[in-house]
C-alpha cells in the first residue's frame, strides 16, 4: 500500500483471494458457533496458501480467545504498521506507542480518549468547540473524527497543540463498565445475539462472577477488553507528555481548562453516568483489589490523579 498526494492508494493494497474470503467467512462463523479450534485450523490452512493481513488479524483474534496472547502479539507487531485502522485492543496488545486522538479543529488541542474516563463528555465538549452539537452517546459513532498519532513524532507534528488526557482509578473504571454496559445495557448479550452464554461465560454475570473470571471475559469478549484496557494502553505511561492530566472526579476543572484554553464558555457535559457513578463510593472489595496488579502501570503513571 502506498500514498498519493497524502491519500491512501488503495490500488496497491493486496487483495484477498476468493478462497481466502471464504475461509474468513467460515472461520468467523465457527468463532461465533463457539468452535475456535476449527476456526483457527481453517485460518492456518488459508495462510499456508496466501499471506494476507485479514487472515493474520483474524488469527490473532482467535489466539487471544484461546489464551495465546504472546503469539498474537508477535503477529500484530509485524502487521499493524500496514493496517489502516488498527483496533484499540490490537495496539494495546503490542504495546504500541501510538494512540487515537480527537483533535479540536480550530483550537490547538489533542485529546487522548480512554473508555470509562469521561470520554463521552469530553468528546461532546470538543464537538461544541468545533461548532457542532453535543450528541450524547452517539458521539462514539463519529470515528472519522479521530486520527492515529505516534508518540515519538507527536510534538514535531503538533508543536503548538495542548495534549489532554482524563484518568480514573482502574477499579472505578471496571465498576463503571460492569454496571453501565453489562448490567444496564446488556452489552454482552447483545454482542452474541441474545445468547445466555458464550464460550462458557454468562452474558449476564453478577458483578462477583465478572470479577472472578475477569481475564476470561477479556479473552472472550473484545468489548470487555476494549473498555478495561489500562489507560496507559491508550495514552502511554509518561504523564509529562500531557499539558493537562484531568480526573473524572474533577470534570468541572477540565471544563474550566478547556474554556480558558479556547475562550469559549463551555457547559459541564456529564454523559453516560452509570449506577456505579451515581452511588456513594465504597472501599474496594478483596476481589476488586486483586485486579490492582493488572493495572500497576496505571497506578504508577497516573496514580496522583486518582
Amino acid at each position: 500500500m502506498s500514498m498519493k498526494n497524502n491519500q491512501i492508494d488503495w490500488s496497491s493494497r493486496p487483495v484477498l483471494s476468493e478462497a481466502g474470503k471464504r475461509a474468513v467467512a467460515k472461520a468467523r462463523a465457527l468463532l461465533g458457533a463457539e468452535d475456535s479450534d476449527a476456526a483457527l485450523a481453517i485460518v492456518d490452512a488459508a495462510l499456508a496458501v496466501e499471506t494476507h493481513i485479514r487472515l493474520e488479524r483474524l488469527k490473532s483474534r482467535l489466539l487471544v480467545l484461546e489464551g495465546r496472547e504472546a503469539e498474537a502479539s508477535v503477529i500484530l507487531a509485524r502487521i499493524l504498521p500496514d493496517v489502516v485502522e488498527p483496533g484499540f485492543w490490537e495496539l494495546a496488545l503490542t504495546g504500541s506507542a501510538r494512540s487515537f486522538v480527537r483533535k479540536a479543529k480550530h483550537h490547538g488541542l489533542l485529546y487522548f480518549p480512554a473508555p470509562k474516563c469521561g470520554s463521552t463528555s469530553i468528546r461532546n465538549m470538543i464537538n461544541i468547540l468545533d461548532g457542532d452539537a453535543s450528541v450524547g452517546e452517539y458521539v462514539h459513532d463519529q470515528p472519522d473524527r479521530y486520527e492515529l498519532v505516534d508518540h515519538a513524532h507527536m510534538n514535531a507534528e503538533f508543536p503548538d497543540h495542548k495534549k489532554l488526557v482524563i484518568v480514573r482509578d482502574p477499579i472505578e473504571r471496571v465498576r463503571s463498565y460492569y454496571f453501565g454496559n453489562i448490567e444496564e445495557r446488556d452489552q454482552l448479550k447483545i454482542d452474541v445475539d441474545g445468547r445466555d452464554s458464550f464460550y462458557g461465560l454468562s452474558t449476564k454475570p453478577t458483578y462477583d462472577e465478572f470479577l472472578d473470571r475477569f481475564m476470561d471475559y477479556r479473552r472472550v469478549f473484545i468489548t470487555v477488553r476494549h473498555h478495561t484496557e489500562p489507560v496507559t494502553s491508550y495514552a502511554g505511561a509518561d504523564a509529562t507528555m500531557f499539558d493537562k492530566v484531568g480526573s473524572v472526579k474533577k470534570l468541572a476543572d477540565v471544563t474550566e481548562y478547556l474554556s480558558d484554553l479556547t475562550g469559549i464558555s463551555l457547559p459541564l457535559v456529564h454523559d453516560m453516568q452509570t449506577k456505579a457513578s451515581k452511588t456513594k463510593p465504597v472501599g474496594f472489595s478483596v476481589a476488586e483489589q486483586s485486579l490492582q496488579k493488572f493495572y500497576a502501570r496505571d497506578y504508577s503513571a497516573f496514580g496522583d490523579w486518582f
